[in-house]
């Protein structure tokens, strides 16, 4: 019988050297792919550079050509009812045509919207911007986007009346092209407050030359069947 040395009694078999490398690199390689992934998610949380641009709908085209644009980028709220559902950010508001700009994320891994993703593709949200006075715009202008797990709108709200009001919220419904009614809405959160914080916004030299009205953008209304709802009053 074949007598091992001491030190070849010590030293593993090659089967299981192979075996802890294998799993060593497939360690290192699951966290480097799990800290990429969470850095995309952080960075794609704040929408796509597509979504966070301001674009020229045909009432800004058309205040820019003749005195220039004024525009403001508000405080995010984000004081929403489903949580982590949705999300409302890059919140722009250009004086003069009353309009307000601003993205929406949802969350695709979310059960409801996963289901509504999965039946009507990314056109499937409807919107209505109403104020504490029970005042209600229902048509906009919008373009989509989709990264990982988010899905994205950009909606722009025109000839917004703030004479009175102190509050906006956006409500966000399932687009099913049937009437609803605001106890219908999936979600609401805050867009504006008349106190809330707001800066100038230079609009960048992309956005300048960027083609006026932009031709993606597409016209949205919900067919609302009711225009007041008590919770939206003062």
């Amino acid at each position: 019988m074949e007598m091992r040395t001491e030190e070849e009694l010590r030293t593993p078999p090659k089967a299981l050297l192979v075996l802890m490398k294998v799993i060593k690199w497939g360690f290192i390689a699951g966290l480097v792919i799990m800290i990429g992934w969470m850095m995309l998610r952080g960075f794609y949380q704040k929408g796509t550079a597509k979504m966070k641009q301001y674009y020229f709908t045909e009432e800004a085209a058309a205040l820019y050509e003749a005195e220039g644009l004024r525009v403001e980028k508000l405080l995010d709220f984000n004081d929403n009812t489903l949580g982590r559902a949705f999300y409302i950010g890059n919140i722009h508001y250009t004086a003069g045509i009353s309009q307000f700009q601003f993205m929406i994320r949802y969350n695709k891994f979310n059960e409801q919207i996963d289901t509504l993703v999965a039946e009507r593709g990314l056109h499937c949200f409807s919107f209505v911007l109403a104020d504490n006075k029970g005042n209600t715009y229902t048509e906009y202008e919008y373009m989509t986007d989709s990264r990982l797990m988010y899905g994205y709108y950009r909606v722009s709200f025109s000839g917004v009346d703030l004479t009175e009001a102190t509050e906006l919220k956006v409500y966000v419904f399932a687009d099913s092209g049937e009437a609803v009614t605001m106890a219908d809405a999936l979600e609401s959160c805050v867009v504006w407050y008349s106190d809330g914080y707001k800066e100038d916004y230079d609009l960048s030299r992309a956005e300048k030359k960027s083609e006026k009205p932009h031709p993606t953008l597409q016209h949205g209304n919900t067919n609302l069947t009711e225009t007041a709802d008590e919770e939206r009053k003062d």
